[in-house]
């Protein structure tokens, strides 16, 4: 597919002690790169709420289900502000949430809603250290893109994600055995400095109830004790282990290079290719489940589109791309 090619503006603080412009524009492109992640992230909450509006009006078969959805729900007058009205119409007449939970599901859907336009509408602003978004929810506001600020978006997100989906789940929209995979939250490889390995091992930690660190902030403690190549942000493959132990993880290859039937908790699956897509190119991507016996499904975090994110791969591929299989697990 074609990348398209745009014009992008941005801001730069400069002080009287001057600013390497480098940096600085460097720090800007990977806060607009979290702007799309951010604007994806809300536009997958807002697809939850438009299944769970589409079954309640027309169930799963509706000869008018599609010219409904194209028609009015995808329309620009549609807005999320809209869809929040009708999810709460639907959840107090269908009984889907009690109470307290009410009030909070609302909440949530506001606060994705405000994230969303911040990061859409907002202005990115940086020096050579930090970056800010400048946005209007009331009065004019500026927040400092921190890695904390960036974890609780991501958190908001991802938690926004579930709810939805459980109340889709709730409402008969979604069988739970039509869930698509177990837990395997999809990490973008930051750039620059990209990092496959350290995108995958964060969203290993995520699914498992930790906390990690950004991948900028695991980049820089393997360089700390020397795990990367001399020259770019990438760890060498003979430090993998090393690397995996700074964040309390076990990595162990698998002989035979055979993907396990089962997985128990604390576990997971990560696949290091030589030969990545026949193409000469070195790529770690992150097991999520077995589709088949010869198909398996895998976190890409190297996506170009929504369909790369979570692509299937087929159990030759492993040998066609020269792939070493690793099995991680929280250490005890």
């Amino acid at each position: 597919m074609k990348q398209i090619r745009a014009l992008v503006t941005g801001r730069a603080h400069v002080s009287t002690s001057g600013i390497n412009l480098t940096e600085a524009m460097n720090l800007g492109g990977e806060a607009r790169r979290n702007r799309l992640k951010v604007i994806e992230g809300a536009l997958s909450v807002e697809n939850q709420l438009d299944t769970v509006i589409l079954h309640y009006f027309f169930g799963s078969s509706h000869e008018r289900r599609a010219v409904f959805e194209s028609l009015v729900l995808n329309s620009d007058w549609c807005s999320f502000a809209a869809k929040r009205k009708l999810i709460t119409h639907i959840i107090n007449e269908q009984n889907l949430l009690s109470g307290r939970e009410k009030g909070e599901f609302d909440k949530l859907m506001k606060d994705v809603m405000a994230v969303r336009n911040a990061f859409a509408h907002g202005k990115i602003s940086s020096d050579d250290k930090r970056a800010w978004l400048s946005y209007f929810e009331g009065t004019p506001r500026k927040v400092e893109l921190t890695d904390e600020y960036l974890t609780e978006i991501e958190t908001l997100l991802l938690g926004a994600f579930d709810k939805t989906f459980a109340l889709a789940t709730a409402i008969g929209a979604t069988k739970l055995g039509q869930t698509p995979m177990p837990r395997c939250t999809h990490v973008y490889q930051d750039f620059p400095g990209a990092h496959c390995v350290s995108a995958c091992l964060r969203s290993f930690l995520i699914d498992n109830g930790k906390t990690p660190p950004s991948q900028k902030q695991t980049l820089d403690e393997a360089k700390a004790h020397g795990l990367c190549a001399p020259i770019g942000d990438f760890v060498l493959a003979e430090n993998i282990g090393k690397f995996c132990a700074l964040f309390g993880i076990d990595l162990e290859k698998i002989d035979g290079r055979k993907i396990p039937k089962v997985l128990t908790n604390g576990e997971g699956i990560l696949i290091g290719c030589w030969n990545y897509e026949k193409a000469g190119q070195q790529h770690c991507v992150r097991f999520c489940e077995h589709v088949s016996a010869e198909k398996f499904r895998v976190m890409n975090p190297a996506a170009r589109s929504e369909k790369e994110r979570f692509p299937e791969m087929e159990t030759r591929q492993i040998d066609e791309w020269k792939c070493d299989i690793f099995k991680i697990h929280l250490k005890s």
